[in-house]
């Protein structure tokens, strides 16, 4: 494996792969090591190690690996249920003290993630709207995706095949997640052909799922996600898009509700719980009316 299919793997999901074969490449660029590194590292991330993280990359570490361990520190105290309002006050105070590192666009985009993983796309977009490297161009895509703004994310990936001319794991994620709504046909076919690529993984599997739901393919979808299932049985997203397929399959509510139940126990924090809690309080409050 060299560091172009290490970065593919990543993006897919495919987080033991990659750090089972990654530890494998050594080179004598010093770039080469440093992308690696990064990957690794963001890997461990993804698996919730964020100790492993912490106390891995110390302050002698290049700004690219100190953006990793900004977002495995705020991903720790995120987890723990310290306040948005407060991480944001926080993020703001040590990135004056850290203006030197924002030079560096993958600094800058660590930081970026930060702010997206906190819903503020705000100061996410700040940071990455003048970067030219493909994961920056990826993330600005992504924050316009959540911004519902369709056209400018569509303008970004137009840049991205300018810069990644093989059209690879990224950029190819990228125009699946524009297509999931115009053209979901498209995007299932981006999924299917990374998993045959690669692997199967959580993430394609649910993205796969998810572009089956909108051509109403209740029974693709359902198959996707119960191999997802399989990989990962307390995943969040595969549990909300299986309570979500089963609902208009027709499934009997207490099938449906065995699922929400797991969703809410082993995620409460999850943004679906989140929206699902915003929703019951609305009607629990309107209820009381009549």
């Amino acid at each position: 494996m060299d560091l172009f299919d290490l970065k593919a793997y990543y993006y897919i999901g495919a987080y033991t792969t990659a750090l089972s074969e990654g530890q494998k490449i050594q080179s004598d660029d010093e770039q080469i090591r440093l992308g690696r590194d990064i990957i690794l590292f963001r890997c461990l991330l993804m698996r919730g190690d964020n100790d492993a993280v912490l106390n891995a990359i110390s302050e002698k570490f290049p700004p690219a690996l100190q953006g990793v361990r900004l977002l495995a520190e705020y991903a720790k105290r995120q987890a723990s249920g310290e306040k948005t309002t407060v991480l944001e006050q926080d993020l703001a105070t040590r990135l004056t003290e850290l203006s030197s590192m924002l030079v560096d666009e993958d600094f800058r985009f660590h930081v970026a993630r930060i702010y997206y993983n906190m819903g503020n796309f705000e100061e996410a977009y700040r940071q990455v709207y003048n970067c030219t490297g493909l994961e920056g161009l990826g993330l600005l895509a992504n924050i316009y995706v959540a911004m519902n703004r369709i056209d400018l994310a569509q303008e970004i990936h137009k840049k991205m095949l300018d810069v990644d001319k093989d059209e690879t794991a990224l950029t190819q994620l990228t125009l699946a997640t524009l297509a999931i709504n115009s053209n979901p046909r498209a995007a299932s076919f981006i999924y299917q052909d990374l998993i045959d690529k690669y692997e199967e993984t959580v993430f394609l599997l649910n993205g796969l799922a998810v572009s089956h739901m909108h051509q109403k393919q209740w029974v693709e979808a359902d198959s996707a996600l119960q191999q997802a299932l399989e990989l990962d049985p307390k995943n969040a997203e595969t549990l909300a898009n299986t309570v979500a397929c089963y609902y208009h399959m027709g499934k009997p509510t207490a099938e449906i509700d065995a699922h929400l139940a797991k969703v809410v126990n082993t995620s409460p924090k999850h943004d679906w719980c989140n929206k699902l809690r915003m929703v019951r309080d609305s009607f629990d409050k309107y209820a009381q009316k009549y």
